[in-house]
């Protein structure tokens, strides 16, 4: 695949629900407090998109690939291996959820009167059908596109906001938002990692480079990273928006934010009528996630287990909708929308320390050559991702 495709389809990746609704509640609770792990998540995710890009190109194989004959000459190979694939399946499934979730949310943002409450599991089971079988078609590209370029377009109308917040005076002060409503920055800072750097978005990729046959590697790795510090930078950047404008907009209420809340952003520009480009906006970004990544994962999953893969393979057919059903499920639990999503995207970097550890790990049993610099990012990203992932564990086995 050519980089600049490459690089739309990572740009793609960040803005989903979970990138919009995290960064608006950490914008919400602590004005610009996490901005700092914006900044990380983005170097974080430009290394690690790099070294698996470059492992599935030198070595025609993906990051599942690597994994399953780094694995085949071990006793522990049939146990290892499974546990890896299910624990894919689960991530991924949880992912779906929140995918879900959005794209429901913005669906009862946009028609709440056409949704009566003993039909609100239609929306979500609608949306499931369709992203558990439109993927397989393998006929999805321009929809998907077209749904990208729907979100993009909401992207730029918090930018406007966010330049017309920061030119027009207000004589209002900003007062912190209340301690009692605040959610913690431990939670907030690892949603922000975890929508950033996508375990799914690595293993994907990967494949997909390890398909590309260059004549001049060099110059085409060059080219690549080029293409990502471009498209992880913008997506760095959206991010970035996102978060300054719910700074500058919800921050200081004092009660706490609920998703209902969320298309306020837009309306010091556009009114009322904020509401419903937000709704779009958001409905359009949980379908377009919805649609890659159980396609993604069933590829890695395939990959990993030495099954055959592609859209009319009978394992990609049984594991899309299985992911599918497996985030509705998940998405019909008695969470309030805006905390699943959140949680869900926390999730993610718990699995982080694990990727980074097997994609350091593949890259020197196949010798691939690495600048010095290159190996102190990977090792300093290893060592942040550790110290952060076992951060959360601890947290989470202490409540």
């Amino acid at each position: 695949m050519a980089p600049s495709r490459t690089g739309f389809l990572i740009t793609a990746a960040f803005i989903g629900p979970g990138t919009i609704t995290t960064a608006s509640l950490a914008g919400a609770d602590w004005s610009f407090g996490l901005l700092w792990a914006v900044v990380v998540a983005t170097l974080l995710a430009f290394v690690m998109q790099d070294m698996s890009a470059r492992l599935g190109l030198l070595t025609h194989t993906g990051i599942a690939g690597n994994l399953r004959k780094g694995l085949a000459g071990t006793s522990l190979k049939h146990i290892l291996m499974p546990a890896i694939a299910l624990l894919m399946l689960v991530s991924s499934s949880l992912y779906q959820a929140g995918n879900i979730t959005g794209a429901q949310q913005g669906y009862l943002l946009l028609a709440p009167q056409f949704t009566p409450p003993e039909y609100s599991l239609l929306i979500p089971a609608a949306i499931t059908l369709i992203a558990a079988q439109l993927p397989l078609t393998g006929h999805f590209s321009r929809f998907e596109n077209l749904l990208t370029f729907i979100v993009i377009a909401m992207v730029l109308l918090f930018g406007a906001t966010l330049v017309y917040v920061v030119l027009t005076p207000t004589p209002e002060v900003i007062t912190p938002t209340s301690a009692d409503h605040r959610h913690s920055t431990l939670l907030l800072v690892s949603a922000l990692i975890g929508t950033t750097i996508i375990p799914y978005n690595l293993f994907y990729h990967s494949t997909l480079q390890a398909g590309a046959k260059p004549e001049n590697i060099s110059a085409y790795i060059s080219r690549l990273r080029k293409d990502y510090l471009l498209s992880i930078g913008l997506g760095g950047a959206i991010t970035a928006i996102l978060l300054a404008t719910a700074a500058l907009t919800l921050h200081g209420r004092n009660e706490a934010i609920e998703f209902a809340d969320l298309p306020r952003q837009l309306y010091l520009l556009m009114g009322d009528f904020g509401h419903t480009c937000f709704a779009i906006g958001i409905l359009a970004a949980g379908f377009s996630s919805a649609l890659i990544a159980p396609l993604a994962t069933a590829t890695a999953i395939s990959e990993l287990m030495g099954w055959p893969a592609g859209c009319h393979q009978l394992t990609t057919r049984l594991l899309v909708p299985l992911i599918c059903l497996m985030g509705l499920i998940i998405g019909t639990l008695p969470v309030k929308p805006i905390l699943l999503i959140v949680f869900v995207q926390a999730g993610n970097a718990l699995l982080l320390p694990l990727i980074t550890l097997f994609l350091l790990y593949i890259i020197f049993r196949n010798k691939i050559n690495t600048h010095w610099l290159e190996s102190c990012f990977g090792l300093a990203t290893l060592l942040f991702t550790l110290f952060w992932g076992v951060q959360q564990w601890v947290k989470i086995i202490n409540n």
